[in-house]
């Protein structure tokens, strides 16, 4: 795995409740695996994501046998974890999240990068700006 190219490539990243309940579940599974098949107690850092002896997931499995099955269970559709980014990018930019918010999320030293690779506008954003002005207007 490549080093970030800015220190903005490691954000610290605040997580609502349900990403935490999520991930506290998450332990707690990867715990109850780990005593199952008689592994040690976790290993590598405690890492959130990892094989099932506990240990940092091959990158050439990680797609085939961790990522698509678990978007499979899930009920999602088949994506890469470029795909997944770009989503999260949109979604927040069309929440109306601040784009310094959005590019320090994602690891851009510079929202300007944001801007030209995730901001295009969906036409539900368009509709807002058309009713924001009309609220302005009408103020």
């Amino acid at each position: 795995m490549n080093e970030p190219k800015t220190a903005a490539g490691r954000p610290t990243i605040p997580l609502g409740p349900k990403a935490i309940d999520a991930l506290r579940v998450h332990r707690v599974t990867q715990a109850m695996e780990r005593e199952r098949n008689r592994l040690p107690k976790a290993t590598d850092g405690d890492l959130v994501l990892a094989s099932e002896a506990g240990t940092l997931i091959d990158p050439s499995n990680l797609l085939a046998y961790s990522h698509y099955p678990l978007l499979v269970r899930a009920g999602l559709p088949r994506r890469t974890f470029h795909t997944l980014r770009h989503t999260a990018a949109t979604l927040m930019i069309s929440a109306w999240t601040h784009i310094r918010v959005v590019a320090e999320r994602l690891g851009h030293a510079d929202p300007a990068v944001t801007l030209r690779v995730y901001s295009h506008v969906t036409p539900s954003m368009q509709n807002e700006a058309a009713a924001a002005m009309d609220r302005i207007l009408g103020a």
